[in-house]
């Protein structure tokens, strides 16, 4: 397993997370029922701010290209417009790429869902379990059985990456990336 560490936006070797423990536990701190988290061993924490980076690293379509084309993560990066139409430092991680990472492995972790678990678009995603075409019959799975992109994420997700890039299918649907 990877090391916890932190991208601060200087491209720091074997990053992890767009985050830090201690402010994933002050943006947390002000979430209603979120508790439950940051009660949990720091490792624990760490692992599911490492998953959602991964999440988000793997799903997420970014407006700019990397800072460093040999970085562990894909940002830092340059040429991203913000919400005020304000170019981005390239050496910074901007706050809602964070707060989305917070986000995710808070939904990751309130869910008991395995990011690890490929998606799929087979029937057993769709919840499916067995479909009888004689007399059209369709059971589902139990919903705890499910992986899809709409359980990785939580809903809204896309406004917190909003401009910076979308994940496609995510949450509350798609969004816009601007490019430069």
């Amino acid at each position: 397993m990877p090391d916890f560490v932190v991208e601060d936006g200087t491209v720091v070797d074997d990053a992890s997370s767009y985050i830090s423990i201690d402010d994933a536990d002050d943006y947390l701190s002000i979430k209603p029922n979120s508790t439950a988290l940051a009660d949990v061993a720091e490792a624990t924490r760490e692992n599911y701010l490492m998953w959602a980076t991964r999440l988000l690293d793997q799903r997420a379509f970014f407006q700019g290209v990397k800072t460093d084309e040999d970085s562990t993560l894909r940002w830092p990066r340059q040429g991203v417009i913000d919400k005020d139409g304000n170019l981005v430092a390239s050496d910074e991680i901007p706050q809602g790429i964070k707060d989305a990472t917070v986000e995710i492995a808070y939904h990751l972790y309130s869910q008991s869902v395995d990011p690890s678990a490929p998606p799929s678009t087979s029937a057993a995603a769709s919840g499916i379990k067995k479909i009888v075409a004689a007399e059209v019959s369709i059971e589902y799975q139990d919903a705890a059985n499910l992986v899809s992109n709409n359980n990785l994420f939580p809903g809204g997700i896309n406004r917190l990456l909003s401009p910076y890039g979308s994940i496609v299918g995510a949450g509350s649907g798609f969004g816009l990336i601007r490019r430069v």
